[in-house]
């Protein structure tokens, strides 16, 4: 296809030439945005773009633009675009929660090597100072391999420093059937609170593809299950199990989704060494509504419970005002009395 312009994934793309292949895309003499603009804010350009549909980006001879300047230049440029990838912008963050205070946070990388990103993420905090993360990025064919350094932080504002760690997945279809299956594995020191331990975990997960169940608006429900064993070195403690999820979201036009969630996790802050990126319950059920206010506003309310003693234990709202290419973020945790904001450039 010549000239063409459209969207893939996630992102507005425009270019030259398009070829379109059964497990890809190439465009030449093009580029790519999140900015869903007519003229956007930015955008990175390549002579070659590949895109490989729910996996990743490949950006050769790419320059960064804003508005009509461009900011720099790289060899080439991955994006990870599989389900549940992080992106970072390109731009500072800004934000301030109670935990934190006022935050700022810039990610700057190169690419040394195809599919190769060694970067730093530079992380001022008013109460902490700086946290900054570095590390070294590999992927290829389903493998990923990780080397990290620095300060982490969970949603539930729980810290650790991992000096280094190392970090493992390989992930694949499973034949033909409709799942994938993914391999596991992490090993490093961390620290937290006077703690030292080498920490290692080893897992595997079996995920479904995202089912519709119904019409148009139907439900979509998506599935995981995984096998875990975490081991530290500083008590000589162990925690293994299942652990698994189902969520189901519904779309009542297109101003309003509500979603369930269902979970069950063996590991816990109540038999874990740390406590980044656990729940203190097991068993957890969370509900909620996304609705669209204004073409500009949406507003997201959730609520997550104990399921086994039917208790609430957080109660959260969301209010995202998009600004042209930016995105302004209210959260509000009630149950916590605690509240946060952050602006952020859509990412690129």
């Amino acid at each position: 296809m010549e000239n063409g312009r459209g969207k893939i994934d996630k992102y507005y793309v425009y270019g030259r030439r398009f070829e379109f292949y059964p497990d890809k895309v190439y465009v030449l003499d093009g580029w790519q945005t999140r900015c869903n603009a007519k003229n956007p804010d930015y955008r990175v350009s390549g002579d070659l773009i590949e895109i490989y549909p729910e996996h990743e980006v490949l950006i050769y001879q790419a320059k960064f633009w804003l508005k009509d300047k461009i900011l720099f230049t790289k060899k080439y440029h991955r994006i990870d675009i599989s389900p549940g990838a992080e992106q970072m912008p390109q731009f500072p963050r800004f934000g301030y929660d109670n935990d934190d205070g006022f935050w700022i946070t810039q990610k700057f990388s190169i690419s040394p090597w195809r599919r190769m990103e060694a970067f730093a993420d530079v992380r001022y905090y008013s109460k902490h100072g700086f946290r900054n993360v570095y590390g070294l990025e590999w992927s290829n064919a389903g493998n990923s391999a990780k080397l990290h350094h620095g300060y982490f932080e969970d949603s539930n504002n729980n810290w650790i420093k991992k000096e280094p760690t190392f970090i493992y997945q390989y992930s694949h279809q499973l034949g033909k059937l409709p799942f994938s299956y993914s391999l596991n594995f992490e090993g490093g020191r961390w620290t937290n609170k006077g703690i030292t331990s080498t920490h290692t975990y080893y897992g595997v997960t079996l995920s479904p593809y995202t089912l519709k169940l119904g019409g148009s608006y139907s439900w979509r429900l998506s599935m995981s299950v995984s096998y875990g064993i975490t081991r530290e070195s500083y008590n000589h403690s162990e925690v293994k199990g299942l652990s698994y999820g189902a969520m189901m979201l519904k779309d009542f036009g297109k101003a309003l989704t509500l979603y369930l969630g269902y979970s069950y996790s063996e590991s816990t802050t109540q038999n874990s060494l740390f406590d980044y990126g656990l729940d203190s319950y097991s068993y957890r059920f969370d509900y909620g509504a996304s609705i669209q206010l204004t073409p500009k506003d949406r507003l997201v309310i959730g609520q997550s419970l104990d399921a086994k003693t039917n208790t609430v234990k957080d109660i959260d709202y969301y209010w995202f005002h998009d600004l042209h290419c930016a995105q302004l973020i209210v959260r509000r945790r009630a149950k916590r009395d605690k509240w946060g904001l952050m602006l952020e450039f859509q990412p690129w």
